[in-house]
């Protein structure tokens, strides 16, 4: 019975101690381990297509940096990789870079006689409007014989036609640089092929009027009448012509402003590549380390996730500061529940799930990335103490 009695005071004793200590923890700061995040930006070589076969034909005595490899034209094959000669690198390592700034300059000269070809192209589809113009006047007012007039205007009509299937092809190449970024100021990829699409119904419809009334004129034996509705048609698709050729222009100074890679955030310099060294389209070129506050990583069970919330202060150490601790706070915690890394030591977790927590250090004696810490972070029961 005595027995009995002291093991039923024992249990209760170990009870209350249990008890105790777990409160005692829930009102404790957590003490954990982590790592200084390395949160860098790469950024890619754009992914400029190859120039469309009119704009390469231009620069087919130039010397020219962008290649493409492979099967282009193929249908249903993949598109063409290009590879660019890196020229000019205004940026060092170590540098802090604005948003905009220009970090890498590829060679551009396919594409600055792609834009050359593209205005020598918007000026004669103006000269080519101008003429049927001068024709329409003419043919009104009797100074040209309508077989004459016939002959220049289904010549006219040809030329036309061809444009038209030559404006397809670009228009497609056009449509894959719509989505890709550009530097501020530079024609907007989707505007244009807007715009040319646009263009391209015009010219369909023009064409379709002309081609009507040649038919017509072929009906009524050359009548006047004809002659002007077939002229006026091709007018129309010269017209649009014109528009497209401006909208071409545009196309054009995209793909040469996508030569620049530009900084998206404000932050230091990393990582650049060699001068004169050849990247393909996708291709790593540029790291950047945003220009943030320092941020450490660590990770929490779910029961300690619980005690926590965004916002709590925390401290972090390190072997590399000895004697300073730096003040900090909880900027996330995480929501999916799963398996920590492998590389990632921790005080309690160990090959098991849980919830990545991070935090932002205040200061500028931040260890260097990928450092091993210690941090502090404050329960909401010990900050209500």
């Amino acid at each position: 019975m005595y027995r009995i009695g002291r093991l039923s005071a024992l249990g209760a004793l170990c009870a209350a101690l249990l008890l105790a200590g777990c409160s005692a923890s829930s009102e404790r700061p957590l003490r954990l381990t982590g790592s200084v995040v390395d949160d860098v930006t790469t950024l890619a070589v754009p992914l400029l297509p190859a120039p469309p076969t009119p704009f390469s034909a231009a620069a087919s005595e130039e010397t020219a940096s962008a290649e493409p490899s492979g099967e282009p034209g193929a249908a249903g094959a993949a598109a063409p990789t290009v590879w660019l000669q890196v020229r000019a690198v205004p940026v060092r390592l170590g540098d802090t870079v604005g948003v905009g700034d220009v970090l890498v300059e590829f060679d551009d000269s396919v594409y600055a006689a792609a834009l050359r070809h593209a205005q020598a192209r918007e000026r004669g589809a103006a000269a080519d409007l101008a003429v049927l113009g001068q024709l329409i006047g003419e043919v009104s007012t009797g100074l040209q014989d309508i077989e004459e007039q016939r002959s220049q205007l289904e010549t006219a009509v040809a030329d036309l036609e061809e444009e038209r299937d030559d404006l397809l092809v670009e228009l497609e190449a056009a449509r894959a640089l719509v989505g890709s970024m550009v530097p501020t100021g530079a024609p907007d990829p989707a505007q244009k092929v807007a715009e040319l699409e646009t263009a391209l119904d015009e010219i369909d419809a023009g064409i379709e009027e002309a081609r009507e009334a040649l038919a017509q004129l072929d009906e009524s034996g050359g009548q006047l009448g004809s002659t002007v509705s077939a002229l006026e048609g091709a007018q129309r698709a010269a017209r649009a012509m014109v528009d497209a050729a401006s909208a071409l222009v545009g196309v054009a100074q995209a793909y040469r402003e996508q030569t620049r890679l530009t900084a998206p955030v404000r932050g230091v310099v990393v990582s650049v590549p060699r001068l004169g060294e050849v990247l393909a389209t996708g291709a790593p070129a540029v790291v950047l380390r945003p220009d943030a506050p320092a941020a450490v990583r660590t990770w929490v069970t779910a029961e300690q996730r619980e005690n926590i919330s965004l916002g709590a202060a925390a401290n972090v150490t390190a072997d590399s500061l000895p004697g300073r601790r730096l003040s900090g706070a909880v900027e996330d915690i995480g929501t999916e529940y799963r398996y920590v890394p492998t590389t990632f030591a921790t005080r309690i977790i160990h090959v098991s799930r849980g919830f990545e927590v991070t935090v932002l250090v205040y200061g500028e004696e931040v260890p260097p990335p990928g450092t091993p810490v210690d941090i502090t972070i404050e329960t909401l029961g010990s900050a209500s103490r």
